[in-house]
């Protein structure tokens, strides 16, 4: 049971830092990276604003997400 406590714990560590640094990097990236950035980012902002009235994806050519 003890060899097993110790593996447990002995992983558990490298697992705490990897998180912890793919975190931080995820936040690096969030705070230093321009909104538009990417072209079609505007898009993906319209399709979010579509959801947020919307719990289903339209049919296609609904007229309601022509915009997104």
């Amino acid at each position: 049971m003890a060899i097993l406590r110790g593996k447990v714990f002995d992983l558990s560590i490298p697992c705490i830092v990897l998180v912890t640094v793919a975190a931080g990097l995820i936040f690096v990236m969030m705070g230093t990276t321009p909104f538009d950035a990417h072209p079609d980012e505007h898009l993906h902002f319209k399709a979010a604003q579509y959801y947020q009235s919307y719990w289903l994806p339209p049919k296609v050519g609904d007229g309601r997400s022509e915009y997104t």
